[in-house]
């Protein structure tokens, strides 16, 4: 059964020096439309299309700069960039300027909260406790911190946040184990000891934390056993039998020069996994993503085909992205060069205080097998399988992922990336 899990925490952190480009005391993250935006129809689209675009741009990044020894990536597009997103609404000055060009973001950061809202009551149901997925937002805060209350209503009305105030001066490690599990809780303890004892200090101002929990059979079930391997080709070139599943049914289906494309869909949900098997090279595959690609399987055809996978059973390390976000151009966040960073809009600036992002932790846990459920198709299984008309007397195309290769986990309707990741070796852990 398909089970993932992602984390993603932002570590705020205040030093004594005062900001040179700017000391308004009045926040602008609420700042009224213009007559022109208000006039803009507004939808979830526009934070689906920041978290694929900046979601795309930062695994980009991190597959540029890996080393041999994580030969598998996964990333949630949805928990990281939404996280980002959020420290963007308090972002003004050079800080908004570089989030907004580097990450695809809106100039209003409250255009784009606006959207996440709507987002969220799209794909994640506020009330439905019976959905696939389930995601939770959370702000540990100093204690006595003047933090503007504006922003952290902000975020509550439109991240649906929940705050919790802590003593970070008094014990640092204390409050990374109780961070830790509540994390734990909300993965069910796949995710565990994701912050470090020592990655809090005394000048530790604000945590912010989000756990993304996916859980979902297929539409039907694969056949495999305890005896059924497949020699897997990894990124080193060495040849790995890797315990595998197959299917003979229908799957959508698109063929491109530079890769082959299926989508496998999940039960009684508007959710998808694509799988990517390169032509050339996983390099130039991950190279010619973008959001335009991944809107064509919002609606893709459906063909027969004999699809052969690898089960997986990974957890990746831990991913330490702020070196990857200031190489995307967004140093003034993380106070490079000194006294860059601001973040007006959270709490406001002092001549001996102001806040920075210390640290981006990304963390993700995946599992797929066999497991499934002979059922009817969901209504949006049945309309991606309507645009197909599959012709029955076509033998079915023999397709077995035995080489690297990219997945996405996508919420279709809206084309939202969940997860986004690749697989160079199933047999690493």
């Amino acid at each position: 059964m398909p089970l993932l899990f992602s984390l993603t925490a932002l570590f705020f952190s205040a030093i004594p020096a005062f900001p040179s480009n700017n000391n308004s005391e009045i926040p602008t993250f609420l700042t009224p439309l213009t007559p022109h935006q208000k006039n803009l129809p507004n939808s979830p689209q526009l934070a689906s299309s920041a978290i694929n675009s900046a979601g795309i741009k930062i695994f980009q990044q991190i597959f540029k700069t890996q080393d041999n020894s994580t030969p598998n990536i996964c990333i949630s597009p949805l928990s990281l960039v939404t996280a980002l997103a959020m420290a963007y609404s308090g972002s003004e000055g050079t800080t908004r300027s570089q989030f907004a060009h580097s990450l695809n973001f809106p100039k209003n950061p409250t255009t784009l909260a606006d959207s996440f809202s709507l987002l969220f009551n799209q794909i994640l149901p506020p009330h439905k406790t019976d959905s696939s997925i389930h995601f939770a937002v959370r702000l540990y805060a100093q204690a006595g911190y003047h933090f503007r209350q504006s922003f952290l209503d902000f975020l509550q009305n439109n991240f649906r946040t929940s705050l919790e105030q802590v003593d970070f001066s008094a014990n640092p490690p204390d409050i990374a184990e109780k961070i830790n599990n509540w994390v734990e809780n909300k993965t069910n303890n796949h995710i565990q000891n994701i912050i470090p004892p020592n990655a809090l200090s005394a000048h530790t101002r604000l945590v912010l934390i989000n756990a993304l929990h996916f859980l979902s059979s297929w539409a039907q079930e694969f056949s495999s056993s305890k005896d059924f391997f497949i020699p897997f080709h990894t990124s080193t070139g060495s040849r790995i039998d890797t315990p595998a599943m197959r299917a003979e049914r229908h799957f959508g289906f698109l063929d491109f020069p530079f890769t082959t494309a299926v989508a496998v869909p999940y039960l009684d949900t508007p959710y998808q996994l694509l799988l990517f098997l390169p032509k050339s090279s996983l390099a130039d595959l991950i190279q010619k993503l973008n959001p335009d690609f991944l809107f064509l399987f919002s609606q893709i055809p459906y063909r027969k085909i004999l699809l052969t996978l690898p089960k997986v059973n990974l957890s990746p390390p831990t991913l330490h992205l702020r070196q990857t976000l200031i190489q995307l151009g967004i140093p003034s966040a993380f106070d490079i060069p000194p006294h860059s960073a601001n973040f007006n809009n959270i709490a406001p600036i002092k001549p001996n205080d102001y806040l920075f992002i210390d640290e981006v932790f990304h963390k993700v846990s995946l599992n797929w097998d066999e497991k499934g459920t002979e059922a009817s198709a969901s209504t949006a299984i049945a309309m991606l399988r309507a645009t197909a008309a599959p012709h029955e007397e076509d033998p079915p195309l023999i397709i077995t992922f035995d080489r690297p290769f990219l997945f996405a986990i996508q919420h279709a309707p809206t084309t939202t990336l969940l997860f986004l990741g690749i697989i160079s070796d199933p047999s690493s852990s």
